[in-house]
Formats: structure tokens, sequence, C-alpha cells
């Protein structure tokens, strides 16, 4: 009995043997007879999905395919890919490789009978894209006609933009295909245009791409139900050293009900004597049309020193921090369409700090003032309000032979800028302007300024009013400034309205103050010699030292009027208008 026990186990055991050999045996044969068909269509593909002329030429190699039908799975090894195009002095070149693309759950059966080609897995590990826009001469052909400038309104949305890719690398007779989970980890894309003596470099590293549930039908442009998307670093180079961003990380997440994109951190690399751009925490929803970022930074990238040691003479320094920024209604396809239009924005808190640097005599340049530039934006761009909950504002100029910055400073600011937007059906209403603050931390001030956004010369409306506070509060802007000080006094209260048209201010100053007192000094010691003893004994015969509400109560009135000048900034204008308006009410 147990010789016939021994001899079932031993031929049991022998077909053990010979089935997985035969299996090792099929799937080398299968390996062996997959490798030239997948390398054949592959190229057939990617020919018909680049459309390659007779000058392309395009080289696919799939060194090793190993298909295990046990386990249902397929692996690609050494997946090489090299596409160039040369057409009119301008070369294109695409790299791409991977050392290993595994799929899992392949089964030939399904492909064969139903004609749909379905995975369980797919993964790709570490690729890399390398892709070249090389334009080595100049286009003399002269018949083409030009290429659009701009061509971003009529791309397709990203999921349509896949589902069309995908599509066309599935045979004609193919009903569909499935992915449940594909992955893509460790990623490099690099893309370098090059024109002329400019060269742009951008490079994405650390992909990790994660699609759930890929399908690709004929009858549906559904390509994934749900998709995560993460850049650990993202760089961008252009052909000037100011033009270049880094990213650190981003992430996009696509399902169901929303899709959502997070950036934690992304600057430009601003170099000496320019400023960059910080942001951190952007966090948008498409689903729900919001927008928010923790913190939007414009400034340089050192101290005051460095940044005027290599800016050109007579720049201004600008430090600027939003926090808390959140705008609601944009819509889903703001960028595609160009149309950065939202229904409302909400600043938490903005720290605006401005040096000016006038140590140096010269003209400043022309100004094309920001209403003008804004309407002729090509894109739509405004909200119809923003708000603004908290802020604190500091001009500063440094004038020659000064011992340091003479200062104007707004604290408690609240804000609200009603239609402001570049909307062509919009700008028939001005935008306007309401702030409320502390002028220098002490007087109470309130503001509304309306400006139409249109070309052309600046129009706009100033009115607004201040409280009580010393006059020598005026200081800390004027000794440094030009060495004429106030040396005693109260203001009591100050209202003005202009009207800026035609290049012309014209208005009116109304302002209450008595025991004023003038006193000129050296601006950098802060002393008087008998030439400042001369022009102070002047000054305060010329001026006014009181200037009280009559017996009918009103206050006195004086006139505004300013002509605007080209080097004029928008903020420059308004202040200049003003003062022509002080410097009448406090002459004699």
């Amino acid at each position: 009995m147990p010789r016939p026990r021994h001899l079932w186990l031993g031929v049991l055991a022998a077909v053990v043997v010979l089935a997985l050999a035969g299996g090792l045996v099929v799937d080398r044969l299968l390996e062996l007879a997959l490798r030239k068909p997948v390398n054949a269509y592959l190229r057939a593909r990617t020919l018909e999905l680049v459309r390659a002329a007779e000058d392309g030429t395009l080289d696919i190699a799939v060194p090793r395919a190993n298909l295990h039908l046990l386990r249902r799975v397929l692996v690609l090894e050494g997946i090489r890919v090299r596409y160039e195009r040369a057409e009119r002095g301008r070369l294109r070149r695409l790299e791409a490789r991977t050392p290993r693309v595994e799929l899992t759950g392949v089964v030939l059966w399904d492909v064969v009978r139903g004609r749909d080609f379905r995975l369980r897995g797919a993964r790709i590990t570490r690729p890399v894209i390398l892709l070249d826009d090389l334009r080595l001469a100049p286009d003399t052909a002269g018949a083409a006609a030009p290429a659009p400038a701009d061509t971003l309104a009529d791309l397709p949305a990203p999921d349509s933009l896949l589902f069309y890719t995908v599509r066309s690398w599935l045979p004609g007779e193919m009903h569909g295909s499935r992915i449940e989970d594909l992955r893509v980890s460790d990623g490099t894309v690099a893309l370098r245009r090059v024109a002329g003596g400019d060269r742009t470099t951008d490079s994405i590293a650390g992909i990790d791409v994660r699609l759930q549930g890929v399908s690709v039908d004929s009858l549906h442009e559904r390509v994934f139900e749900r998709a995560h998307l993460r850049v650990a670093h993202l760089l961008h180079a252009g052909p000037s050293a100011a033009d270049s961003l880094v990213g650190d990380s981003l992430a996009l997440e696509v399902n169901a009900d929303d899709t959502l994109l997070t950036i934690t951190r992304a600057r430009t690399a601003a170099v000496a004597g320019t400023h960059g751009l910080q942001l951190a925490g952007l966090h948008r929803s498409q689903a729900r049309r919001t927008l928010t970022v923790d913190t939007l930074a414009w400034q340089p990238a050192g101290a005051d020193s460095t940044f005027f040691s290599h800016a050109p003479a007579r720049s201004t320094r600008v430090r600027a921090v939003a926090t808390g920024i959140t705008v609601m209604g944009l819509p889903p396809d703001a960028v595609r369409r160009r149309r950065l239009l939202a229904g409302g924005a909400w600043v938490q808190g903005v720290d605006l700090d401005v040096l000016a640097d006038r140590r140096v005599d010269g003209i400043p340049p022309r100004r094309i003032l920001w209403p003008t530039r804004l309407a002729g934006l090509d894109w739509l761009v405004g909200a119809d309000s923003v708000h603004l909950e908290e802020g604190r504002i500091r001009y500063a100029e440094l004038q020659p032979d000064a011992g340091r910055a003479g200062e104007v400073s707004f604290t408690a600011v609240r804000a609200r800028i009603l239609n402001a937007t570049n909307e062509p059906s919009a700008t028939a209403t001005p935008m306007t302007l309401e702030a409320a603050a502390l002028l220098y931390g002490e007087a109470p001030l309130s503001v509304r300024i309306q400006v139409p956004v249109r070309p052309g010369p600046l129009n706009a409306t100033v009115t607004g009013e201040t409280g009580s506070m010393p006059l020598t509060t005026f200081n800390r802007f004027l000794g440094p400034a030009d060495g004429m000080t106030i040396s005693g006094g109260t203001l009591h209260a100050a209202r003005f309205r202009f009207t800026i048209t035609s290049g012309q201010a014209r208005g009116r100053f109304q302002a209450s103050w008595e025991g004023l007192g003038l006193r000129k000094v050296d601006p950098r010691t802060g002393t008087q010699d008998l030439g400042d003893r001369l022009v102070t004994l002047f000054a305060n015969v010329v001026t006014r030292e009181d200037n009280l509400p009559g017996d009918d109560g009103r206050l006195p009135g004086d006139r505004i009027k300013y002509r605007l000048k080209p080097t004029d900034t928008f903020w420059g204008a308004l202040w200049r208008a003003l003062r022509s308006g002080i410097v009448n009410a406090v002459r004699e």
C-alpha cells in the first residue's frame, strides 16, 4: 500500500514541476513574442498622437517586457522615448525614460474577447521627461501666417485634454479602458525654451501622482473618479534674473465633489536691488468658488542698505505683507477664460512700508498711473468689493543731508473698495475707495476717493477730514524733509475736497488751528545758526498763528490748485494737490 501512495505523490510533484516549468516557458515565449508588437504599437500610436511629419524622428525602445500569466502582471523595463522635429529654424525635442512600469491585473482574455483593457493597477517608477523648444534661427519662411500670441482661451479643460490624449493611444476597436489605481512616484519634468540669447527653464521634481478609477470610454469623457498630484519642488527660471519662481510644495486633489489646489509655499527669487513675491498657504476650491491665501508678500530679499546700493538712483523700496486673504465667487474656468472676476475679497491684515530714496538729484521717470495700466490689461480682473479689516501704512523719504528719514504713518486702517474691476461694462461707474485710519496714531482720518478705470489722463474726486492732534507731530516728516519744523500749536479739524480733470486739481481746503509756530533748523543736527533764525522770524511773520471758525461757526476755506506733472505718481499727485491747499491756508 505505501508504494502506490508514494507513486501518486511523485506523480503529483512531477505534474506541479511540469506546470511551473510550462508556465515559465509560456511566460518567456510570450515575453519574446510581445516585445516586438508592443514596441511597434507604442511607436504607431505616438506617431499618430504627435502627427509627426517626414522630417520628424521618433524612437521608442522597450528593452524588456515580462508577462506573468499566473500573477497577471506585465513589467516593462527601461522604456525610452525620443522625438525630434525641426521646422523653420526651430527644434522641438522630447526625451522620456523610466526604469520600470508595472501593470497588475492584466487579463488578456478580456482584451481579445471583449475589447476591454482593464488593469487593477499601474506603477510608473522614477520617470524623467525632458522637453526642449529651441529657436535656432529667425523664422524667414514668411509665407505661413504667424501663430496667435495667446491660445490659452482655446485650450480644453484638463480632464477633456487627458481624455482625448489617452483615447488616441487606444485602438479604434477598443470599447473602453480602465485602471483602478495609477501611481507615479519620484518623477522629474524639465522644459527648456531658447530663443536667440533668451533662455527659460522650467523643472518639476519629486512628483507623486495617484489616480483612482481611470476610465476612458468613447461614450463618456469621465477620465477619473479621484486624483491626487503632489509636487515637492518646482522651479521656473526666465531670461532675466528677476524672472524666476520657486515652489516648495503643490498638491492637486480631484474627486467627484470638488477640485482642490493647495500651494504650501512659492516665491520669486529676488536679486539685490529688486523686489520678490512670496506666497504661503494658497488653497483653491472649484466647487465652492473660493481662493484663500495665508500670506502674500512683496518685498526685497535683504536689508534696505543692500537694496539701495544695487537699485537705480531715486528708487523706492516697498515691503507689503497681506494676511488672511479670502476671495469668493471666483468662477471655475476663470484662468482659462482670462476673467478673474470675483464677487468679493476680504483681507484680514495689511502692513505696508514704503521708503523713497531722494538723496540723489535726478529727474523721475514719466509715470503711467494704475487706472490706465488696469484698463489696459488683457485679463479682466477685479471684484464687486474688497474689504480690509486692519492695516498699517508707513511712507518715508530719504532726503539729502538728512540724519533720518521723514515719515508719515497711518494705523488702525480699515478700508473698502467698491467696483474694483476693469470689466468694460462696470467701468462706467468709478472705482470707490473708502478708508478710515489714525494719522500718526493720533488724529482720526477718513477719506473717500473715486477714480474711473480708463486710459488717458487721471480723473478723480477726493474728499476727507481729520480730527484734533498736536501740530508738532508733523515734524516727523517736515524736519528731515527740509528742516522747517513746527514749534507748537494744535490742529482742531480739517476738511478737504478736490477733483482732478484734464491734468488739473481744483478744490477747497478748510482747517482750524491755533498757536502755530515755525522753526527752521539744520535737517541733520536739529540746531540753528543765524540764517536759520532769520528764516524762522520771517516764516512766523508770513504765516497764520491761529485760524479759528468765525462767529457763524464756519471754517475758513482756501483754494486747492495744482497742475499734475508727467512724473507724478498717483498718490504723489493727490498729496501735492492737498499740500497746495495747506500752503495757501497757513499764509498770512
